[in-house]
């Protein structure tokens, strides 16, 4: 997660803010040890919890001044790897970004937290717990509380039966997603609206969520056409958050709860962009009133207590193998800003860094400004000339239905 923040004039005093409140940080002031070739989390405590609390923060010598030189930084800082005997996150600290602002940038393992669980994590750094600090969570209704215990029972007809695809997939990855070795790179967005995207979205009758897939997407065949590419169908993973809405910080959870589902999008170069948004918006709702991920993640979460760790192991470069290439994940955060070291955030994203081959979308709403970033690894893409596309996409429609 990266913040944009008030000026924030040292960094002891966001030392002294997580120092505070670390009580409500939880397993991020752990380290993994390894225990019968398994992996478990260690609370540190005394000396040694004050000797990584020290590494934790970092005040960043870079001269850093603009969105391009962030991007560079996020994605060299987030290929380190955090040790797995040190505390489980680290906070970079850039005092002047953008000539008058500061810059915070919390990083974690995505085995740790997802999206979500690291804008919880800077939630529990506040001093006081208020709800619209919050990012949106989906409300955990009680049909979704029975379908989940009802997974117990049917168990053994999951795994003999597993549920369909929603959506019918496509059989292979067309070949722009051949692998390339190509330096990894970040873009980030310039500002827009949340307003301007919300009243868009209403114009074509769909969420937001809906609205920016359909412009990633159709951004996407016409930075691919440009280079003489054309598909009709392209497979995106979405993540789903299966978090329950916390009504204090000590409900606050934070190890990885979210399940990638599979959506295919249609790219033919002659649908317009109406025809694309509402096919979009058709997939998701199927995704969404559909209990898939519920199911797939207890069924995950069994195997992984009754398969052997080496088993595991072996089997990670597959799963890794088989995923989509390319994650789009949307997160509407606070509507009311944090505060850092006394400052309070303008503006707030986050990206994944991957060792894989990945190309990776993220859109983060919070307050009035909606930010995109785009991390590409080992994948045909230039993501500035791709970020570039998208940019002006959403312009050109705010335009076209006169949006102020």
């Amino acid at each position: 997660m990266y913040a944009y923040t008030d000026k924030i004039q040292s960094i002891n005093s966001i030392k002294e803010q997580f120092k505070r409140n670390g009580k409500h940080l939880g397993h991020f002031k752990s380290k993994y040890v390894d225990l019968f070739g398994s992996l478990y989390l260690s609370e540190l405590k005394g000396a040694e919890l004050k000797s990584e609390w020290k590494r934790a923060f970092i005040e960043v010598a870079d001269d850093i001044q603009d969105e391009k030189q962030l991007g560079l930084f996020i994605t060299r800082v987030g290929q380190e790897k955090i040790e797995n005997s040190s505390i489980q996150f680290r906070i970079y600290f850039i005092k002047n970004f953008m000539k008058d602002q500061s810059c915070i940038i919390v990083k974690t393992g995505h085995g740790m937290a997802d999206g979500v669980a690291v804008i919880l994590a800077a939630c529990a750094t506040q001093d006081t717990f208020d709800s619209q600090q919050l990012p949106q969570l989906r409300p955990f209704k009680f049909t979704d509380f029975l379908m989940t215990h009802l997974m117990i029972f049917f168990f053994l007809y999951y795994v003999i039966f597993p549920p369909k695809q929603v959506v019918q997939p496509i059989q292979i990855d067309p070949p722009c997603w051949n692998k390339v070795e190509i330096t990894p790179s970040q873009s980030i967005s310039k500002d827009f609206k949340v307003s301007d995207v919300y009243k868009l979205s209403k114009k074509f009758n769909c969420s937001v969520n809906d609205l920016m897939m359909t412009v990633i997407n159709v951004s996407m065949r016409d930075y691919f056409s440009k280079k003489g590419q054309y598909y009709e169908q392209i497979k995106y993973a979405i993540p789903m958050n299966c978090r329950r809405i916390p009504q204090s910080f000590d409900e606050f959870y934070y190890l990885n709860y979210s399940h990638a589902e599979t959506i295919f999008l249609d790219m033919k170069k002659e649908y317009d962009f109406q025809t694309v948004v509402h096919q979009g918006r058709d997939h998701m709702n199927q995704l969404k009133n559909s209990y898939r991920e519920l199911i797939s993640i207890y069924l995950i979460k069994m195997a992984s207590y009754f398969i052997p760790s080496f088993v595991l192991n072996m089997m990670r470069q597959k799963m890794i193998d088989n995923l989509p290439k390319i994650s789009i994940s949307n997160i509407n955060g606070p509507k009311i800003p944090l505060e850092f070291g006394g400052a309070k955030t303008r503006a707030i994203s986050f990206t994944c860094i991957f060792d894989g081959q990945f190309c990776f979308f993220s859109i983060f709403s919070h307050q009035d400004v909606m930010k995109l970033g785009l991390y590409v690894t080992k994948m045909n893409v230039i993501g500035n000339e791709l970020m570039e596309m998208i940019e002006i996409k959403i312009e050109d429609l705010l335009k076209q239905k006169q949006i102020q």
